[in-house]
């Protein structure tokens, strides 16, 4: 993590010397813009114009913006401004770079940097103007050649911009150039030659309305002419003159009989439904006379009244004289009179409803039959008067369309319409600009740098989520489940102190000093019940600092009076003879080949100021370390520390690399595994603790209740090397106090 700072600090930096480059390079370039205003012109030639296209559509305006950009224009540009024989559309060869920045941009990394630096540029600016004069390849060109037209085109497009104006009937014409001047020119000759050309179309569409109006007047002229014979034809043949005054008559006449014949109706239903009473009554020969129809008929109700006298009459002299009597007969033979008579008017009356009801019945008929022929007298003068109106109708539209027609040519004729037609004009002219485009300095370099700064951090992220180091010590506890008996922060020795590494004896590290004093308290009172002697020191892997760890923390044991054996049982890679400026002879190796353990033998002095403090070194080297420290002599030699030092420090070689820690791991109180925070891998770290917990396990009896009391949860122990303070934590706080603390005193 310390080396990442710079990291980004080196992006930055060359981000910034490719933006510089960048801005250098680049080539200065112009635009100027013309505004031209596209008004919605109605040309009257067309009369059916207003109807058709009632307003300007979007697609009216995409076609003029399509005629800005068309080839054909652009073509007569090129041509009014000599571009063919301007020298920034003929080919050059480019010049090509120096020898030594050349050199330096063929780097491969540099290449890839400045190929990555220009996409993003590129895409946070302007879009670039096609190059010319061979400056960039000829697909950005549109040219092969500076002879071929249709390559000059392309150029001249390629440089050209067209871009309406939002809610607007307006456009802006640009122009790109490294000239300033050729991009004014430019962008106001096209405004000028579109008008022109504008213009120019509008006459030939007027010339060709001209033909095809005096085409229409003549063929109108004919059709008016037979629609007018057919009509008058018609007319003549129909009597049509007549139907306008024959149909509300004819209509009147329809609504009189209809209401005649609602009448009639009326009354035949009247007299039917009487009629068929009377008949079926009569036929039954019961109650006729007693009918309404029959009693209120003057002569019946006469006769009736005489019978009924005569009939009270003969009652009395039937019941006076008998039924024999003459008078008696006579009044009887009245009475049979009466009766005849009353029955012969019944008749008359019944024949009369009859009668009656035959004539309203053929009245009813007359009146249908006549409705019926008037409303086909209707029904014939309607086509007619359909007929003649279709006829007059077509005759008067020909008439009004020949006047329309005949009037537009008149007016196309004499051009009344071109002051009306001219809808196109510049509104500002393009000016020569004075200012490029294209180059930024602030704005580029500012932009590379903001990259290199993301480019940056964004490389710190990606390498930090790929880092699976331990950093902290919060980490290692939370990962491998074991205490931190230490933590020491990075330090960096001074010249002249003496003893290299030896950091506890250095004035300049009391901070670090504290922290070694830190981790002999958590050593030594984490231990004492049962009390623990022997320490192994040792790393997943080497550089580790296991070696400074194990002297430093020897030397501060020496300093509370203690009885303190440093042990060098690194016989493949010695070091702490280096570090101690000591012989490396009469050392461990020679010691368990002669089983001499006195240390005042033939012991190389460490020089230190420390009576409590004795070194054993390696030794010669040795072809098989593993046996030599798996054997007796080695639990014999331990024993002998064990009986005559407080402390006994072993230095041994990384656990990953070699198996002399596992193999010592039996013979010691304790084990202390120094991480390097920032380089030892979380799985390194675990696969060497996993080696001490298996053997561990494997070595573990019933039986040894003793065993039970070296198990790795109670003998394993951590200490963090070289810890950044930037990391923050715990320890950072606690090394602050301790650096007051060390000024105080």
């Amino acid at each position: 993590m310390c080396q990442r700072p710079w990291l980004i600090v080196t992006l930055v930096l060359v981000s910034l010397v490719l933006g510089g480059l960048k801005v250098a390079k680049t080539r200065p370039i112009y635009r100027a813009t013309a505004k031209i205003l596209i008004e919605q012109g109605k040309s009257k030639v067309n009369p059916f114009e207003d109807v058709i296209t009632p307003r300007k559509t979007v697609a009216d305006y995409q076609t003029q913006f399509e005629i800005l950009q068309s080839r054909s224009l652009a073509r007569r540009v090129v041509a009014h401004l000599g571009l063919r024989s301007h020298p920034e559309f003929a080919l050059k060869k480019p010049a090509q770079p120096r020898m030594a920045m050349q050199a330096f941009q063929s780097w491969p990394v540099m290449q890839s940097i400045r190929s990555w630096m220009d996409s993003l540029l590129n895409a946070f600016s302007r879009p670039p103007v096609p190059a010319a004069n061979g400056e960039a390849p000829a697909s950005q060109l549109g040219a092969k050649s500076s002879s071929s037209d249709a390559a000059l085109i392309s150029a001249f497009l390629g440089r050209l911009q067209v871009k309406p104006v939002p809610r607007a009937n307006l456009v802006n014409v640009s122009f790109q150039a490294y000239d300033p001047a050729l991009a004014a020119n430019a962008a106001n000759s096209l405004a000028r030659l579109y008008i022109d050309f504008s213009m120019e179309t509008r006459f030939a569409t007027l010339q060709d309305a001209l033909d095809w109006l005096e085409r229409q007047v003549g063929g109108m002229r004919q059709q008016v002419e037979v629609s007018e014979k057919a009509l008058q034809q018609y007319k003549d043949l129909h009597d049509v003159h007549l139907i306008d005054d024959r149909l509300p008559s004819l209509m009147r006449e329809i609504s009189n009989l209809n209401t005649s014949l609602t009448q009639s109706k009326t009354e035949r239903i009247e007299l039917e439904t009487l009629y068929n009473e009377l008949q079926d009554a009569l036929n039954k020969g019961k109650g006729v006379e007693w009918m309404p129809s029959v009693v209120e008929n003057p002569l019946v109700q006469n006769l009736k009244a005489r019978y009924v006298d005569l009939q009270r009459s003969f009652v009395h002299l039937s019941q006076k004289y008998g039924d024999n009597h003459p008078r008696t007969s006579q009044l009887k033979a009245q009475l049979n009179d009466l009766e005849a008579k009353i029955d012969q008017e019944v008749k008359r009356i019944v024949q009369a409803f009859k009668i009656k009801y035959q004539v309203i019945l053929a009245r009813e008929q007359a009146l249908r039959s006549e409705i019926g022929n008037l409303k086909r007298e209707v029904r014939d003068l309607n086509d007619k008067s359909v007929k003649y109106g279709v006829l007059k109708r077509e005759a008067n539209s020909n008439q009004r369309l020949s006047d329309l027609l005949l009037n537009r040519l008149k007016e196309a004729s004499v051009s009344a319409d071109l002051t009306n037609g001219n809808n196109i004009r510049v509104i500002d002219p393009a000016d020569v600009p004075s200012r490029p485009i294209n180059v930024n300095p602030a704005r580029t370099i500012g932009i590379a740098g903001l990259l290199g700064l993301l480019g940056g951090l964004g490389l710190v992220a990606l390498m930090g989520y790929l880092d699976n180091t331990l950093k902290t010590p919060e980490e290692a506890e939370e990962f491998l489940d074991l205490p931190v008996l230490g933590m020491i922060e990075q330090y960096r020795q001074k010249r002249g102190e003496s003893h290299e590494g030896l950091i506890t004896l250095a004035p300049s590290q009391a901070k670090v000093t504290e922290a070694f004093k830190t981790l002999r308290a958590n050593l030594l009172l984490s231990y004492t019940d049962p009390p623990r002697k022997v320490f192994l020191i040792t790393s997943p892997h080497a550089h580790d600092g296991k070696t400074t760890i194990a002297t430093n923390l020897a030397v501060v044991i020496a300093q509370t009076e203690r009885r303190v054996l440093l042990v060098d049982a690194d016989l493949r890679n010695p070091s702490v003879h280096k570090m101690l400026n000591m012989e490396n002879h009469g050392g461990l190796r020679e010691r368990l080949l002669t089983e001499t353990y006195d240390l005042t033998d033939g012991a190389p002095d460490h020089g230190l100021s420390l009576d409590g403090l004795s070194v054993i070194t390696a030794g010669e080297e040795v072809p098989n370390p593993s046996e030599l420290l798996e054997s007796k002599r080695m639990e014999r030699f331990l024993a002998y520390a064990r009986q005559h030092y407080d402390t006994v420090i072993i230095d041994s070689p990384p656990v990953l690399a070699v198996s002399d820690a596992l193999v010592l791991s039996p013979l010691v109180d304790g084990i202390v595994v120094v991480l390097r925070a920032g380089m030892t891998p979380y799985n390194h770290a675990q696969q060497a603790i996993s080696s001490f917990l298996t053997l561990y396990a494997d070595s573990m009896s019933p039986e040894d209740p003793h065993r039970v009391q070296s198990l790795p949860a109670a003998s394993l122990g951590l200490v963090m090397n070289c810890i950044d303070p930037r990391e923050g934590g715990t320890y950072a706080a606690y090394h602050s106090y301790a650096s007051t603390a060390s000024n105080e005193s």
